[in-house]
């Protein structure tokens, strides 16, 4: 009888190694096949929303101060509006009312009605966009007198780069990285509000204000120019992004320069 040769170290190496591949192969099909779901599930959501169908709150209008005109302050992705503002919040000129994000669902159009519903009440009214918080700004009628914008990001096509693209696009159906006051599924209905938003501005341009932060790390100065064609625009110089408390500045010069605080 021919003499069974024992399994040397080297092949127990790489049938370790091919085991790992196909588990490892396993593991990523599998979690494909659960993002492309529920993917799926965020997309039709955000449609039933869309078409006004669900009936889950969007925002919390939160009145801080009297005063005309009245501004509504709606911040990104990552925070509620008495933080994002609280560096140039003091300054801004007339009364204060935050439309903070709750757990639940974010629908753009939903939120924009709320807006308009309150400011119907009001003189005069100023919406107050950061980032992602601008994807309520097409949803906006004449109601509102003016549309200041800072860093927008209405739409995916804003974003820098195909990287920076993707990453948000884990957002729909990734865990929620950070938030203030709220959880996952609002973050991907947020996430998504920027895949699906609007490819151009609608309404009046002319009554928009565009602040660009002059080191965006996420935002193309060029795409936003193009996307607000018409608006006017103001540069907080060697500011970031997501630091607009860190250049309050910078920001409040730009500002200034809109004629927007005082």
């Amino acid at each position: 009888m021919e003499k069974v040769k024992p399994i040397t170290r080297k092949q127990t190496v790489i049938a370790i190694i091919v085991m790992g591949l196909v588990f490892v192969g396993l593991i990523l099909a599998a979690s494909a096949d659960y993002e492309a779901r529920a993917l799926q599930a965020v997309r039709e959501q955000f449609y039933k929303e869309k078409a006004g169908e669900g009936r889950t709150p969007t925002v919390e209008l939160v009145l801080v101060r009297e005063g005309n005109p009245m501004n509504y302050l709606m911040s990104g992705i990552n925070g509620q509006a008495n933080e994002a503002f609280r560096g140039i919040e003091a300054e801004i000129i007339g009364g204060i009312t935050y439309a903070n994000y709750l757990d639940g669902w974010f629908s753009p159009e939903r939120a924009a009605g709320q807006i308009l519903e309150d400011a119907a009440g009001h003189k005069e009214a100023v919406f107050w966009g950061i980032s992602m918080g601008m994807t309520v700004a097409p949803y906006l009628d004449e109601t509102i007198d003016r549309i200041v914008a800072i860093n927008p990001c209405p739409n995916e096509g804003i974003l820098k780069n195909a990287i920076i693209r993707f990453g948000f696009s884990l957002g729909i159906y990734g865990d929620p990285v950070g938030g203030a006051g709220y959880g996952k599924t609002t973050q991907q209905a947020q996430a998504m509000a920027i895949t699906e938003g609007e490819a151009e501005f609608s309404g009046d341009v002319t009554r928009v204000m565009v602040v660009i932060s002059g080191n965006d790390e996420l935002l193309g100065a060029r795409q936003i120019r193009s996307f607000y064609e018409g608006a006017t625009f103001a540069v907080a110089q060697g500011a970031k992004h997501a630091s607009i408390n860190a250049y309050s500045g910078a920001y409040l010069e730009a500002l200034r320069e809109l004629g927007m605080v005082d």
